[in-house]
């Protein structure tokens, strides 16, 4: 980030607030926050992402999101730490919030695939129970579309949560005496993230960790290293077979019927699907639709488009 600042880029900023930040993070003691992440982003989103990390409160026993929006003024180093603390390995991290002092520990104990803060469609966001029809429909797929989810390979479970995620093998032994000791909810924390992971795909992969486990420390760096190489060309490929390596992507949502499929596309989106299909020229309208009376979607689009008001919108391209 130092780098970044150094270029210029940032420092050619008209923004004053910019320009005080790079110059705080010269001090190597500097933490960076979340207010500080969202005021670079701000100035450059193509080199500053918004970023959310989970904990988890075990004071309260409920899963905690540090971001902008939630902990401006926390330090990302500090969410991070609090994120890590596996209990039993590491301390947790004693924060105070709204005046008392909690318990934060590792963030899987709440939601180890928490891809329900940015994608509200998913297991356990906002959004997760709403009816889906229509515009709503379409919302959805897009969301679930723009999110990717990554898990951990864990010895196979995560492929079978991916594909047969009703018939995926229970956790580990050691996971459930973990579980008992540390959260009250692993049951319900487990399946509402297996049921995360098997419905984003093709957006998810699953990450290949050979014979690295969460608490392997002391490992050999050849180990590491072939356990990283193996990861890495495992995450390519499933990117290249799923499509997301591709330029366009195309989306699958099944409607109800054709007026509900109408409704939810954009108007430029009816007007070329009716162009493409009515091999009319010039202003046709009736020719065309009575060229086309039994494709019920065309029908669909006609009415709505007819809705908008000016015959010009049925104006198929010459």
């Amino acid at each position: 980030m130092l780098k970044h600042f150094a270029s210029g880029k940032l420092q050619a900023s008209a923004n004053n607030d910019v320009i005080d930040l790079g110059q705080r993070l010269k001090d190597p003691n500097y933490e960076l926050t979340f207010s500080d992440l969202n005021l670079l982003h701000l100035e450059d989103p193509a080199h500053f992402k918004q970023l959310a990390i989970t904990a988890y409160n075990n004071t309260d026993s409920i899963p905690e999101v540090f971001s902008f929006a939630t902990a401006p003024n926390i330090s990302i180093a500090t969410a991070m730490r609090s994120s890590m603390s596996i209990p039993a390995l590491f301390q947790p991290v004693m924060m105070r919030k709204n005046g008392l002092v909690k318990r934060m520990a590792d963030g899987g104990l709440g939601a180890n695939l928490a891809s329900h803060i940015s994608n509200p469609y998913a297991t356990g966001g906002a959004r997760a129970s709403q009816q889906r029809e229509g515009k709503e429909r379409l919302a959805a797929a897009e969301s679930f579309a723009k999110t990717m989810v990554m898990g951990f390979d864990d010895h196979g479970r995560s492929q079978s949560v991916l594909f047969q995620n009703n018939k995926a093998r229970p956790p580990s032994l050691i996971k459930r005496i973990f579980g008992v000791f540390f959260t009250k909810n692993l049951a319900e924390t487990m399946k509402a993230d297996d049921d995360r992971l098997h419905e984003a795909a093709p957006r998810a992969v699953v990450l290949k960790h050979e014979g690295l486990d969460t608490t392997t420390f002391d490992a050999p760096r050849p180990t590491i290293e072939a356990a990283q190489r193996a990861a890495e060309a495992s995450f390519l490929e499933q990117l290249r077979r799923n499509g997301v390596v591709d330029k366009d992507h195309a989306m699958h949502v099944t409607y109800k019927t054709p007026e509900e499929a109408a409704e939810s596309m954009s108007e430029g989106d009816l007007r070329a699907f009716y162009d493409s299909h009515s091999g009319s020229k010039g202003n046709e309208k009736d020719n065309a639709k009575q060229r086309l009376s039994r494709a019920p979607l065309i029908e669909a689009a006609i009415k709505r488009l007819e809705n908008k008001g000016p015959d010009l919108a049925l104006t198929s391209k010459a």
